[in-house]
């Protein structure tokens, strides 16, 4: 199981934000439209039976 999640809030699958699962098994989160407001820290948790693991990521955002 993945979630995905920006400064400790759960981050909902809509139009802007998509989670996509490619086949070998890597899954990214794509942001469409991005806006200042969506600058953070993201993370990603993967979890099963053997443990769990998690990454972030921190994204910029600059204004033009």
């Amino acid at each position: 199981m993945y979630c995905r999640k920006k400064d400790n809030d759960d981050l909902i699958p809509d139009d802007r934000f998509q989670v996509i699962s490619e086949e070998l098994g890597n899954v990214k989160l794509v942001i469409q439209n991005v806006q200042l407001s969506d600058a953070g820290v993201y993370f990603c948790i993967a979890e099963n039976v053997k443990g769990k693991v998690k990454c972030a990521a921190t994204l910029r955002v600059y204004g033009q």
